[in-house]
Formats: structure tokens, C-alpha cells, sequence
């Protein structure tokens, strides 16, 4: 839309030394800034660990909103205009669900810290049918087939990678 790259933000409570973060460590520096202005939103405590420190290089707009709240945290990622608004958090305690059903983006995702649905659903007063937190979660045809009758109990709807979900760090230091 108007020449501009795609605003896509990530939204975690665990920008730290976690193993998803772990994995998701090489998708933040590999967006081409020329179709993607890329974000970070922090919405768990800093552990000042070389790992967040490295996802803070590779994000050009890395905010810690972790003193926000929910309210506030989805106000301020709605006025940044993000287009795509992924969470890797998954469907459980640490979670920035509350944050998503403000709907701060007209397209949230999520990806990786859950491998099933997030069944968020939220009644609204536009309308008498719950609708949708997550749009859309990130999976592969072997973590959850399409043909599979309880694919079809996601809230979501199903976007398929053409090869794995996980992704990998691949220059990680093996000890």
C-alpha cells in the first residue's frame, strides 16, 4: 500500500534466553528491510541476555512494552500502523493474548510457541458472533494436516509453510 514495505511486528513476553526465541533467532535479521519494516515488541521483562541483545541489533524498531498495560501496549502498536502483528508465544499463561484481542493490527498471527490453536475467540457489541483473536496460524502440512477432521476445530484459519514451521538458528554455537 502506497510503496511502502509491509509493517510486520512480532509481539512476545519472551524476547530472552527461551528456546523459542532460540529458534526464531536468525528470522528477525533476514527480512529484506526493502519489502519488510520489521518491529519487535517486548511485552516480557529484559533478562540482558546476549540473545535479546542480539534480536535488539537485528530489529530496527525493538520496543520494550513491558511496563504497559494491555490497553496501552495494543494502543501503541496500533499507532505504529503495523500491518502483520505475529505472536510466538503460544496458547497459555505467558501469553499476550489480552494485548491481541484489542485487534492492534488487521492481521495477527501466530506461530511457533504453540502448535495448535489458540480457540481465542471475543464476542464484540458490532456483532452477536465471537470473532477471531489470531487470523491465521503458521504450521506445515506433518504438525497439522489439512485433511485432518480435527484441523477443522481451529478458531483460525491454517496457513501451510511449503517445507517446516521450526525454524532453526543455523549459525547457533553447538557446545
Amino acid at each position: 500500500e502506497g510503496g511502502r514495505p509491509l509493517r510486520v511486528g512480532y509481539l512476545s513476553r519472551r524476547f530472552h534466553d527461551y528456546p523459542g526465541t532460540q529458534l526464531m533467532r536468525r528470522i528477525f535479521g533476514n527480512h529484506d528491510p526493502l519489502i519488510v519494516d520489521l518491529f519487535c515488541f517486548a511485552h516480557g521483562p529484559d533478562d540482558f541476555s546476549p540473545l535479546r541483545a542480539a534480536i535488539k541489533a537485528d530489529c530496527p524498531h525493538f520496543h520494550d512494552i513491558s511496563e504497559l498495560d494491555p490497553l496501552s501496549a495494543a494502543s501503541f502498536i496500533a499507532s505504529l500502523h503495523i500491518d502483520v502483528l505475529v505472536t510466538y508465544d503460544g496458547a497459555h499463561s505467558l501469553n499476550s493474548l489480552d494485548v491481541l484481542a484489542m485487534r492492534p493490527a488487521p492481521v495477527q498471527i501466530a506461530y511457533l510457541g504453540f502448535a495448535g490453536t489458540t480457540g481465542a475467540m471475543i464476542e464484540t457489541e458490532a456483532s452477536s458472533v465471537p470473532e477471531r483473536i489470531i487470523d491465521f496460524v503458521l504450521t506445515d502440512e506433518i504438525l497439522t494436516p489439512p485433511q485432518a477432521p480435527w484441523s477443522q476445530h481451529f478458531t483460525e484459519r491454517l496457513l501451510i509453510l511449503p517445507q517446516r514451521y521450526q525454524p532453526q538458528d543455523d549459525q547457533q554455537e553447538i557446545t
